[in-house]
């Protein structure tokens, strides 16, 4: 059985739906091949910069986000005592993945948009004037088709990508880990990030007076402490006398932590094949810098610029898959540059520390460096 939709997407991630709404919103049909359910925790800050305020107002008008807790300013401590505070000039605000994406799922159905839940997809979609995938008894036919499958998938591999290759050891091979906690007198209005051999984590409100708290390390560590996240926690992570007590005065929500391996910071394309990219399929962010989530929004809303040009035929696919990498590039090329010079940094001991004198005896460095790594409300 053939069915045909204008848009395949495959990923039901932020990126995925935001662009399967922004697609029906258009006048034109789009599914999406979503290998997990709804509604489900992930690994992930879960803060978004304000600069995807008005944006996620018009994307879900049926919910009201200034009911989210809101952050503005910013609290960084290393494992020798340093300590950096500053003002987050956009500000933003807190919720968690299992509700978001809820969210996008709901309304990307409502808007008529047809989606495949439990849909693995491994293999690069066939070509021909447009794009075949197939799926158990179905093929779906798209006139184009959108990667949207996040970090790393069996999709790279047998596309090739040059990320897989990990050849720079200061920006892959990293473990991440998310809890969900009840935490004593914290400050809703504050992010955390708290540096420790080897990683860091950051720690920021969401909803029903919850707190998220995620941490990046590398898996060097991880080995060190016998692959054991407790034995991590304990040798690593509370070397950061912060951590430590952010630790002691946390519930934890879950009864296992949310995991997920493999994360790379190398450079990506943002086309493959005929494949337009969005999300972290298409590069990914530094989490220390805090806006990932604000950059798979955007990716989407230029995606679907550019398609909505192809598919009223002003510009070919050619054309098409390079206006969007060169528009992407302008972008967040420089947000992801900044962006990795800082992983590395925060990797180094005696560079974080140099970094953070200088930021406290030259406090508009501290603007600076936040203005790099965020956009503009879009």
């Amino acid at each position: 059985m053939k069915q045909t939709f204008d848009i395949g997407i495959i990923g039901g991630g932020l990126a995925g739906l935001t662009l399967g709404i922004l697609a029906q919103k258009k006048g034109f049909s789009a599914v999406i091949f979503e290998k997990e359910d709804y509604p489900r925790h992930k690994v992930c800050g879960e803060y978004i910069s304000n600069e995807s305020l008005n944006f996620l107002n018009y994307l879900i008008p049926g919910f009201d986000f200034n009911t989210l807790p809101k952050v503005q300013s910013l609290k960084l401590t290393t494992a020798t005592n340093h300590t950096l505070n500053a003002n987050l000039d956009l500000g933003g605000f807190g919720i968690s993945r299992f509700k978001l994406d809820h969210l996008l799922a709901e309304t990307f159905q409502n808007s008529g948009g047809k989606l495949l839940t439990k849909t693995k997809i491994t293999s690069v979609p066939k070509y021909k004037t447009g794009f075949e995938v197939a799926v158990e008894k179905s093929v779906y036919e798209c006139k184009a088709m959108i990667g949207a499958w996040g970090k790393r998938s069996q999709i790279d591999i047998r596309l090739g990508r040059d990320f897989i290759q990990e050849k720079n050891r200061a920006l892959s091979g990293f473990l991440g880990i998310k809890y969900h906690a009840r935490v004593n007198n914290f400050e809703k209005d504050k992010i955390q990030l708290h540096l420790f051999p080897g990683g860091y984590c950051g720690a920021s409100s969401i909803e029903d007076d919850k707190v998220c708290i995620c941490y990046l390390v590398d898996t060097a560590a991880f080995k060190k402490a016998n692959s054991n996240l407790s034995t991590l926690e304990k040798e690593f992570l509370f070397k950061n006398k912060q951590l430590e007590k952010l630790f002691s005065e946390s519930a934890m929500l879950f009864d296992k932590r949310v995991s997920i391996s493999q994360i790379s910071f190398e450079k990506k394309t943002q086309t493959e094949q005929g494949l337009l990219m969005i999300g972290d399929a298409s590069g990914m962010i530094a989490p220390l810098c805090g806006n990932g989530m604000s950059m798979a929004f955007h990716e989407a809303k230029i995606a679907s610029m550019v398609l909505e040009k192809f598919m009223n035929r002003q510009i070919s696919q050619e054309q098409m898959l390079k206006e969007y990498a060169r528009i992407w590039q302008k972008q967040f090329g420089r947000r992801l540059h900044t962006g990795r010079f800082l992983q590395r940094t925060f990797f180094n001991s005696n560079a974080m520390n140099t970094l953070i004198r200088m930021a406290n005896i030259f406090p508009p460095l501290k603007s600076i460096l936040i203005r790099q790594t965020h956009g503009v409300d879009f």
